[in-house]
């Protein structure tokens, strides 16, 4: 079950996140939750975090003993992310600012990491793939959510191909992510060599 303030953040976040119903996003965050195998006392980071509503849900749901590095570089989002971090009761988030070629997390600091609407963004993927590798221990897990190429978008065919040079392998794939059929969401494990 949803924290009883998600309601309201899922409201606030449609003036910030692609055009979808509140019930869609709270439908998204359940999933993302799900395949990130949360629980409690994870550490867990969500790199181009936006205005920070799935930041937000994955912090109650870890708990006081796991931690939501928050992370992103756009200085518009980063003031509204202070300002969330500052305004909630947490005290297990963190803003972490990162640059175009790296996120600046710590080195094996995580055991999940969503990446939602943001690989399509990063200008130096090779790094970026290396960096998310680097900050992710032997076994976690990377959520990506992408759309395919039509205009900006990744196929998810290459997004594969490409995280699997990095050392990374394919848990599970979802296409038609929210009920876009040019969405998608794959789940990859960070191997503990590459192959």
């Amino acid at each position: 079950m949803f924290h009883p303030h998600f309601t309201r953040l899922v409201a606030i976040g449609l003036l910030f996140a692609a055009p979808a119903a509140a019930h869609d996003l709270v439908e998204e965050a359940t999933l993302i939750v799900e395949l990130m195998n949360l629980r409690p006392g994870m550490h867990v980071a969500d790199v181009g975090a936006g205005n920070g509503e799935f930041s937000e849900e994955i912090a109650h749901r870890l708990g006081g003993a796991g931690h939501v590095y928050v992370n992103e570089i756009d200085d518009g989002e980063l003031i509204k992310l202070r300002k969330r971090i500052e305004k909630t009761e947490l005290t297990n988030m963190s803003l972490v600012v990162g640059e175009t070629d790296d996120t600046r997390l710590p080195e094996a600091c995580c055991d999940a990491i969503l990446l939602r609407f943001v690989y399509h963004h990063m200008s130096n993927r090779n790094d970026m793939r290396s960096n998310l590798r680097r900050s992710l221990r032997p076994g976690g897990l990377l959520v990506v959510v992408e759309k395919e190429e039509r205009g900006d978008g990744v196929p998810s065919d290459s997004l594969i191909a490409d995280m699997i040079t990095t050392g990374f392998e394919v848990v599970s794939r979802h296409p038609e992510w929210g009920g876009h059929d040019d969405h998608y969401g794959i789940v990859f494990r960070r191997l503990a060599k590459p192959e």
